[in-house]
């Protein structure tokens, strides 16, 4: 069954025991990721995608938009619901960053500005530029998030 509670316990337990990868080579741990590689593997290990998954990009974990990831109000964050910073007009820019709710008023997520995983309140940050969202629980264990794209099923990996 997935854990909103594991995918937080993921970043907790790496927290101050990685950096933040600034290659791609490195990207996929155990010792350095980028902020979405992090984000990959704490959905894998809440069980949110399955075990083997690949660890996608940024723009990936955007296109699970209504798959995996339904958009929530600001106002309705709970502890594991995630965020996806740094929205330029409605495109993802180069330096965004994505990481996960500790409760309404704090986050944990890794940034290559803190070379790590930290956390941080989200007071002050603007709605124009993070959207944040809720998992959906998968239905089986043999769940992979798909997407219909020009009237085919594709799964997103």
């Amino acid at each position: 069954m997935a854990s909103r509670t594991a995918v937080i316990q993921w970043y907790l337990d790496h927290e101050g025991k990685v950096t933040y990868a600034k290659s791609k080579e490195k990207r996929c741990g155990p010792d350095s990721y980028d902020s979405a590689s992090a984000m990959f593997s704490a959905l894998i290990a809440g069980r949110f995608l399955p075990y083997g998954s690949g660890l996608g990009s940024m723009s990936l974990l955007l296109q699970l938009d209504n798959v995996l990831l339904h958009e929530i109000k600001r106002n309705e964050i709970q502890a594991g619901d995630i965020f996806i910073a740094g929205f330029n007009r409605k495109h993802l820019s180069e330096h965004a960053y994505t990481g996960v709710a500790l409760d309404f008023h704090n986050v944990i997520y890794c940034i290559e500005d803190a070379d790590g995983i930290i956390r941080t309140t989200n007071h002050g940050w603007s709605s124009r530029l993070v959207k944040w969202y809720r998992l959906a629980e998968p239905i089986d264990t043999d769940f992979k998030p798909r997407k219909f794209i020009s009237g085919k099923t594709v799964f997103v990996r």
